[in-house]
C-alpha cells in the first residue's frame, strides 16, 4: 500500500513538474505554416520571462530567441512567411516595437529580417521611427517586401530580405545585444546585404551598424 501511494505521489509530482517547465518555457502558442519547400511545419512560441525574450522552436535542436521582446502580433504571408510585431523594452515614456520575419527551409529556422519598426514617445505621441510593412508578396517570380516606401528583395540562398549592399572596410568594434564587451574585427572592402542603411547581414547574422560599431542581434537561446 505504501509503495502504491509513493508511486502515485511520484507520478503526480512528475506531471506537475513537467507542466511547470512547460509554462515557464513560454510555449503558449503554435503557428502552422509551410516551409519554403511547401512542407507543413509547426513552430511553438511564447515569452520567456526568465531572460525577457521571445522563443520560437521548430524542434528542441532548432530554436530562435529574440532578445528583450515580449508579446507578438502574428501574421502569415504566402503561407510561408511569419510576420511578427514584437513589443520591446524602451526608455521612460517610450514605446518600441520590433519587426521580425521568420521562415523555415530544410528543417532550419531563419530570421529573414530583424529591424526596429517603431519608436514612439508615449507622452507627446511623436514617433522618431515608424515603418509600415506590406507583404511579403510574390511578384515577377520573386518575393518582395514593401517597407516605408522601399522595396526589399528576398535572397533565396541566404533566406533574408535586403534593400542593397554596403561595403565594410577597416576596423569595427563588434558586440552583441546580450554582451556589451566589444571586440575588434577588420573588414577588407567586402559587401554585405543591408536594410535602411542600418541593419546589415554578416556571415548569417543580423547586426545594427552605427558608425564604426556593429551590434549583433542574437538569435541563439544559450
Amino acid at each position: 500500500m505504501k509503495t502504491k501511494t509513493f508511486l502515485i505521489l511520484t507520478i503526480v509530482t512528475s506531471v506537475v513538474y513537467c507542466q511547470t517547465l512547460f509554462s515557464q518555457s513560454g510555449y503558449d502558442e503554435m503557428i502552422n505554416f509551410l516551409s519554403l519547400e511547401n512542407k507543413e511545419v509547426i513552430v511553438k512560441y511564447g515569452y520567456d520571462p526568465k531572460y525577457d525574450r521571445t522563443i520560437f522552436e521548430l524542434n528542441p535542436h532548432e530554436k530562435l530567441c529574440i532578445q528583450d521582446t515580449r508579446g507578438a502580433e502574428v501574421k502569415i504571408h504566402q503561407k510561408k512567411f511569419v510576420e511578427l510585431l514584437l513589443e520591446m523594452r524602451g526608455g521612460s515614456g517610450e514605446a518600441v516595437r520590433k519587426y521580425v520575419i521568420i521562415c523555415v527551409s530544410n528543417g532550419k529556422l531563419y530570421k529573414s529580417i530583424d529591424v526596429i519598426s517603431l519608436v514612439k514617445n508615449t507622452v507627446t505621441g511623436i514617433s522618431d521611427c515608424e515603418i509600415n510593412f506590406t507583404g511579403p508578396i510574390e511578384k515577377n517570380k520573386s518575393i518582395e517586401l514593401n517597407a516605408g516606401g522601399s522595396t526589399l528583395h528576398f535572397d533565396l540562398d541566404k533566406k533574408i530580405f535586403f534593400e542593397g549592399y554596403y561595403t565594410l572596410n577597416g576596423i569595427y568594434y563588434v558586440k552583441t545585444d546580450k554582451d556589451p564587451l566589444k571586440k575588434e574585427k577588420i573588414f577588407h572592402n567586402k559587401k554585405y546585404p543591408i536594410v535602411f542603411n542600418m541593419y546589415i547581414f554578416i556571415e548569417d547574422k543580423w547586426y545594427v551598424l552605427s558608425s564604426n560599431e556593429l551590434t549583433e542581434l542574437t538569435s541563439t537561446c544559450d
